[in-house]
């Protein structure tokens, strides 16, 4: 996926339309993938079209998803949603590898 930071350290991208189908819920920015860790898994809080770019772009703001073991759900740190039903899990695990907090449960 070609997305790209704004800001670093923003939670702000851009993404092309073509990229983020209106059902996709999570992105992964493997640009920041550190020392062979896996890249954080970014819920997609909201999205706008960006009207100042030549081909259809998403700007989108996201939040990292995080494992929350006490409690037994996922939780955007951006927007404070939870994701515990059977397809919101089938959603986070969509591209096979979580959200990297599992191994550590």
């Amino acid at each position: 996926m070609g997305i790209k930071e704004f800001v670093e350290g923003s939670g702000v991208y851009v993404v092309p339309v073509a990229e983020l189908p209106l059902t996709a819920w999570f992105i992964r920015d493997k640009s920041k993938v550190v020392a062979g860790e896996l890249a954080p898994l970014l819920h997609v809080c909201e999205r706008d079209l960006d009207p100042d770019c030549h081909e259809p772009t998403y700007v989108v703001t996201t939040g990292v998803m995080r494992w929350d073991t006490m409690n037994g759900y996922y939780r955007c740190q951006g927007c404070k949603k939870r994701w515990q039903t059977e397809e919101e899990l089938k959603a986070v695990w969509e591209d096979g590898l979580g959200t990297g907090d599992e191994a550590h449960a």
